[in-house]
């Protein structure tokens, strides 16, 4: 587990306590990370809520060192917000899930409500599409991409390294 958030880090040992003993916790941005391991040295790489919130040129440097990483046949898989190919379904999820959020607002935590609405609003900056994605995973060799879930602005995507 990689992240550059010790905050979030913490969480994650939290959230997953019961398999401590199976996992790596590293407190590393993740392209640095990525560039300091071995090539074809991972069978599986998988993030989740993280890609959405990366630069569109730091994306491509991501997946070059994804392709690199995984072994042969190696998965790669993505669960995240995924933004439709459709604009104008798109602003329409958009607007549900900001709604969303005012269910937040139950709770009394204000902030919580404002700090979400406008990271998603950020979002909009650099958001990427299911077609985006897919086509960059392809040009970077990967085959069998897929959307294998949706609901919404929430989709998972796998791919698989080819045996180059």
């Amino acid at each position: 587990a990689v992240d550059s958030a010790a905050k979030m880090l913490e969480q994650a040992k939290q959230s997953l306590h019961e398999y401590s003993s199976r996992i790596v916790f590293e407190l590393d941005d993740l392209l640095s990370y990525l560039q300091k391991q071995e090539d074809s040295s991972f069978d599986v790489f998988v993030a989740v809520w993280t890609i959405h919130n990366l630069q569109p040129e730091y994306r491509k440097d991501l997946f070059r060192e994804i392709y690199r990483i995984l072994k042969p046949y190696g998965l790669f898989v993505s669960g995240d917000k995924y933004s439709v190919d459709d604009e104008v379904l798109h602003k329409s999820q958009l607007e549900t899930q900001l709604n969303r959020f005012k269910e937040f607002g139950i709770t009394g935590n204000s902030k919580l409500v404002d700090d979400w609405v406008k990271h998603n609003i950020d979002d909009e900056k650099i958001r990427i599409t299911e077609k985006e994605q897919i086509s960059m995973l392809q040009n970077f060799g990967f085959s069998n991409t897929d959307v294998v879930y949706r609901k919404d602005m929430e989709a998972v995507i796998k791919a698989v390294k080819k045996n180059d």
